[in-house]
């Protein structure tokens, strides 16, 4: 697993006021576009995860009633398609090819679509879960880093996951093992948590202060300073701790949790402007 997303938009557009503050971004006639290709409003699914693999990438989601639309679109889009024998009537295996990438769905019937694009051998190992052959084997997010920042934004109607080692220029890149990102709306406001699991600064007494410094630069891109500095609401909060301990090799991690707070009436207005 590199990185990984969890979507609960029934969720999120249940809340008040929040339609209307996405559709300058998200108009209704994307969502058309979106049900054509797919079969599927995605604001009518409850819980939907994409993860992204060396060599594919799985998403994984509840279709409701219309979860055989989502398998006809897929077959429409497919070629060479076939389909793979299953022992449960009601569980549905396709194979084949979608532009130009090998592809695979299951569908567990009132349960949940699972499609594969890129490593069809995703969808078997979803189909293994079900027919309770790796009954043994942990979730992805089970993993030694990864574990102990799920229930920190596992609440929020978006968020995020990524494994280190990661790329990049900076030591506070460089040091992160894990990554968890949650994001909340509140009324006009976009709260931000992400929390990270590593090694963080050339001392553990010097990590709060490194990573509010790499905070600090990140805001001060061209990219966010073009969404104007009033969409940023107050000063990024940043609290590194020492991490209980996860790892039987005894590493000595931190654990810094960031949190900061957008008006997505400026970011939209900047977006739009």
């Amino acid at each position: 697993l590199r990185t990984a997303i969890h979507l609960r938009p029934r969720r999120l557009y249940a809340q008040p006021g929040v339609a209307e503050a996405l559709a300058p971004l998200v108009p209704e006639e994307r969502f058309r576009a979106f049900r054509l290709v797919s079969g599927v409003d995605p604001r009518e699914i409850e819980d939907a995860w994409i993860a992204d693999y060396e060599l594919g990438t799985l998403s994984l989601f509840d279709a409701g009633d219309a979860e055989l639309d989502v398998e006809r679109r897929f077959l429409e889009r497919a070629s060479s398609e076939a389909a793979q024998k299953t022992p449960d009537p009601s569980l549905v295996h396709w194979s084949g090819v979608t532009a130009g990438a090998p592809s695979a769905l299951l569908r567990l019937e009132g349960r949940f679509v699972a499609i594969a694009v890129g490593d069809p051998t995703l969808v078997k190992i979803v189909r293994a879960y079900v027919e309770k052959k790796l009954k043994r084997s942990p979730p992805a997010l089970a993993s030694l880093f990864l574990a102990p920042l799920e229930p920190l934004v596992d609440a929020a109607p978006l968020s995020a996951y990524a494994v280190g080692p990661f790329r990049g220029d900076s030591a506070v890149v460089y040091g992160a093992l894990g990554v968890a990102l949650g994001a909340r709306f509140d009324g006009d406001a976009l709260r931000l948590s992400l929390h990270a699991l590593g090694v963080f600064g050339e001392e553990r007494s010097s990590a709060t202060s490194d990573v509010s410094e790499f905070v600090r630069g990140r805001l001060d891109t061209p990219e966010l300073r073009a969404l104007g500095a009033g969409s940023i609401v107050g000063t990024p909060e940043v609290i590194c701790e020492p991490a209980p301990a996860t790892d039987p090799r005894r590493v000595e991690l931190e654990r810094c949790d960031v949190s900061a707070t957008l008006s997505l009436a400026e970011v939209l207005a900047r977006l739009h402007g």
